[in-house]
Formats: structure tokens, sequence, C-alpha cells
């Protein structure tokens, strides 16, 4: 079967159906200001059956996860992820024109985090456009924010797998909100002193019920791997 190319959209909801996916959603956060978050994206397919999110780090290039970008093509995927549990959740996708930040105010790139913004304890923001409760659909027209605690990987481990190596990921644990079940491979970030966000995971897994922990891609530890496919260093 021809995979299809993904269709990815900055800042507008465009998705009308069902999703069929079982990615995250979030629970119990807030309605995000328009622009407030200008990197965030949405990406579908042609039939509209697919709903995740991602992040815009370069003027052509959207970081997101590699359990979304399965079916398409065009997409450059982690040459080692098999599954979820095993890590390596990360992809990139190359958009056909470079996004003109300076005449589309509300489409801005986003900063990656370095090592000393993973801070155990700290809070940091997912945003999505999935669904508001588990199994409660329609998806909103509206971007959402939910703010997250990061804890320490061992803490997720106890509840559901992790990979072999604990840098992959990044875990958070939170009661009564979540990412919980159409916003995977969207962007975990922190606010830096200046203001700006820095991303520091992707919305990868987690276990069933939303009081669980939650799992992202440890964008740190793949920061390499972001430079290297996409041509340089991403300045900040």
């Amino acid at each position: 079967m021809s995979k299809a190319p993904a269709k990815v959209t900055a800042q507008r909801f465009t998705l009308n159906g069902t999703v069929t996916d079982e990615g995250e959603r979030i629970i119990n956060g807030n309605e995000a200001s328009p622009g407030e978050y200008p990197y965030m994206v949405f990406i579908t397919d042609a039939e509209n059956l697919l709903a995740c999110g991602g992040s815009i780090i370069k003027r052509r290039w959207v970081l997101t996860a590699a359990h979304c970008m399965a079916a398409f093509e065009g997409v450059i995927i982690h040459e080692d992820y098999v599954r979820l549990q095993d890590g390596n959740d990360i992809a990139l996708i190359e958009l056909d024109v470079s996004l003109n930040y300076e005449m589309l105010h509300s489409v801005q790139p986003l900063c990656l985090g370095k090592a000393e913004d993973l801070i155990i304890g700290k809070d940091a923001v997912h945003t999505g456009w999935g669904l508001l409760a588990a199994n409660s659909p329609p998806l909103p027209n509206a971007l959402f924010e939910v703010t997250l605690t990061l804890q320490q990987v061992a803490i997720c481990d106890a509840f559901t797998d992790i990979p072999s190596d604990p840098q992959m990921v990044v875990c958070t644990i939170n009661i009564d909100k979540s990412n919980c079940q159409g916003d995977s491979g969207g962007p975990l970030v922190r606010q830096l002193c200046d203001g700006r966000w820095a991303q520091v995971g992707i919305a990868s897994y987690g276990e069933s019920g939303c009081s669980q922990p939650r799992i992202f891609t440890n964008v740190i530890f793949y920061r390499s791997w972001i430079d290297g496919n996409t041509g340089s260093a991403i300045a900040c």
C-alpha cells in the first residue's frame, strides 16, 4: 500500500469527522488564547481520520511523534523506532514551502530546550486540539492547554513500561488533568526566564486513566538527531 502525504495545518483546526486513532487528548485543560502558541500545528490525513499535533521548529520543519507518521510519505522517522515503549518516538516533516514568519505573525518557530530546562517538580505546558474528556467526541475547534508537572522517570517506570534508556523520555504525573487518550506528537514546553517557550518533550504514550503518568519523548536527548536531519542547529 502506498503511503499518503501528511496534511499540516498551523494554528487552525480543520478536522471533520470521527478520529479513529488512540492518541493523547487534553483532559481538564483551558482554552488557549488566539496566537498564544504560534508554533503549534495540527496534522491529519486526506480522509481526516488521523489527528496529531506537532511544532514548528524551523521555516520548513515540523517536529512530531513517529507513531503518528507511519502511514505518511516524505517524513523522516527515527531509524530505530519500532514501538512506543522502546523509545525513539520522534519524526520530522519537511514542508513544501518555507514559512514566512514576517508575514504571518501568528506562525512562529519554537525553541528546543536544553538539559537545564528539565527540572523535576517544575511545570510544563502541553497543547492540542484533542478531546476534552475520554471517549467524548466531537473534537474542539479551539486549541487547549494543560499544565503538567515534570516527575522522575523512575516514578513512571512503576506504572508503565519505559525504554531501556530512561534518558529517552520525560515523565509527567498529575491528578485529574492530562493529555489523556488526538494530541499525540504535540509539544511539551517550558517557559524560559525571558518569556520564550522551549520544547522539552513530544507527547508519546501513557497508561489508561487520566491520572496515570504520561510519557513524552525527550527532545533534549534527540537534539543531535534533529539538527542532523534538518541540516543545521536550531537557533533560539
